[in-house]
């Protein structure tokens, strides 16, 4: 009796070593989703009572929320690790160099006020709006 009830204990604990904990992965998440939403569909199809299947929808929806919320968790956690890998960190070293200048654009305006601006001389060499109407009637 007692090597039966060893050998019974040593094959729970064998047992208990080899399960594997489980894991919520985003690709079997995204797949009972999928999963609700064909069946639901199903229904959708077959059901002439749509106020039925609203509240069923409805209640299939609310059922699986806290299972979105941990999807939608995974998924954001997932993006923001991929795009930490495009950006290179950078570190500043202080110089003691005083910074470049930088060009001036005042310039810009000297250069612009040699030419004079053909709207602002010859405004009646512009066809008015008015004058097109009139012109075509």
């Amino acid at each position: 009796m007692e090597l039966e009830a060893q050998r019974k204990d040593e094959e729970r604990q064998e047992e208990e070593v080899t399960e594997e904990p489980k894991r919520v992965t985003t690709q079997k998440m995204a797949r009972g989703f999928s999963l609700f939403e064909e069946a639901l569909l199903v229904f959708e199809a077959q059901d002439p009572n749509v106020e039925r299947y609203t509240k069923v929808a409805a209640a299939v929806q609310d059922a699986i929320q806290c299972y979105r919320v941990i999807y939608d968790g995974k998924k954001r956690a997932t993006t923001q690790t991929s795009l930490d890998h495009f950006f290179k960190r950078v570190d500043r070293i202080e110089s003691s160099k005083e910074p470049e200048p930088v060009p001036s654009t005042s310039g810009v305006s000297e250069i612009a006020a040699c030419f004079p601006s053909p709207i602002a001389d010859n405004s009646s060499a512009l066809p008015s709006p008015t004058s097109s109407l009139s012109s075509s009637q």
